[in-house]
């Protein structure tokens, strides 16, 4: 497969291993977690903060000094309301997106799923398939207090709930990813 994912075969005894159910609930805290990684709209959210402050500014300028002219009030006004929208969309936008993605997967919602990690690779069973992920091609390991998320890329990530794990603890699977010096690890505040 074109992600450095193959079809799984023979698996042998694992190191560690999770079982779990993708719920709502699971997937809303791995885009609450993904959300924070990414900065979450923070540049629009800075952007529309200074919109609506230099178009305050503009609006007390007008208040202050115009003499009843009203030569800047309407591009203040303006630029406070484009600001309000701006941040609303920008707030909106990335929650109704992870809505949007549980709503199309909707053959994978509340099936059951099972992560085996085995010394250089890890194998995938869900409702599609199972499939082996070489851990050299991971892009990123991510923790949370609850979870912990194996990225492939920028926006692709398996999702493993720490309270999950029947063989081998969380602890010990990020220490044993860490020891890879190709897969990136940040750990996450959410």
């Amino acid at each position: 497969m074109e992600d450095g994912r193959i079809a799984s075969d023979v698996l042998e005894e694992p190191l560690f291993e999770a079982r779990s159910l993708l719920t709502e609930d699971l997937y809303g805290r791995f885009a609450r977690a993904h959300l924070k990684l990414t900065g979450g709209g923070r540049a629009m959210l800075l952007l529309c903060a200074l919109l609506f402050a230099a178009g305050t500014f503009l609006l007390v300028l007008d208040l202050r000094y115009s003499e009843g002219r009203h030569e800047v009030r309407g591009t203040a006004l303006t630029m406070m309301g484009c600001s309000l929208v701006m941040g609303f969309v920008a707030y909106v936008l990335p929650r109704q997106n992870a809505r949007s993605v549980i709503r199309s997967a909707s053959g994978f919602v509340d099936q059951p799923y099972t992560l085996r990690f085995y010394e250089e690779e890890y194998a995938e069973k869900n409702a599609l398939g199972e499939w082996r992920t070489a851990y050299a091609s991971l892009y990123k390991v991510v923790e949370t207090d609850r979870l912990i998320l194996l990225y492939h890329n920028k926006t692709r990530a398996d999702i493993l709930e720490k309270t999950d794990f029947t063989k081998g603890s969380p602890e010990d699977l990020i220490a044993y990813l860490r020891t890879y010096p190709d897969i990136s690890y940040k750990r996450l505040k959410v």
